[in-house]
């Protein structure tokens, strides 16, 4: 008999037990659920998405103005879209929503959507590159961090349970 759902994820993918033997299911996605999510959102939708989660961050920190750059630069001999903004930033502990199917953050502006579904970014970063480098320090923070998604990462072959786990390091070189 044939184990795969309508998701293409075999039954055996989807259970699993702990040390004591006791049987669990595992809900985490599967990694094509990335591109699933970024196929209906067009490059201006992304760039859109990233330009408004700043937005959102610096209403959040309580700045009146929201500084915003988004450039082309060749790094390695590959052209890479920069977005960089000094709005806020993250905490430490926050970094995982950038990438985390269905977070966002915690905190809200007044009247400000911040992270409504937790798709937003994941979505736009997906759509926009096959790797992606995300960086962040809160504002006021004397360290900031950082993580490498790598194209490799988004390949079905490693859905161990360290397939949502991305080893932060720090970042000294934000303004």
């Amino acid at each position: 008999p044939d184990k795969q759902g309508d998701n293409g994820v075999g039954a055996e993918d989807n259970a699993g037990s702990r040390p004591d033997d006791q049987p669990v299911a595992t809900v985490t996605p599967s990694k094509k659920t990335y591109d699933s999510i970024a196929s209906d959102i067009s490059v201006n939708a992304a760039v859109g998405e990233l330009i408004d989660n700043a937005l959102d961050s610096a209403a959040l920190h309580g700045m009146d103005v929201a500084e915003i750059e988004i450039r082309q630069e060749e790094r390695d001999g590959e052209r890479v879209v920069v977005v960089e903004d000094q709005c806020g930033g993250v905490d430490e502990d926050e970094m995982g929503v950038f990438m985390g199917l269905g977070q966002s953050r915690t905190e809200r502006a007044d009247d400000q959507q911040v992270g409504t579904f937790g798709m937003g970014s994941k979505r736009a970063l997906r759509r926009l590159g096959r790797s992606f480098r995300i960086e962040s320090r809160r504002q006021g923070a004397d360290q900031g961090w950082g993580y490498t998604v790598p194209e490799e990462w988004f390949e079905p072959d490693d859905e161990g349970p360290d397939q949502w786990s991305f080893e932060l390091d720090p970042v000294d070189d934000l303004s």
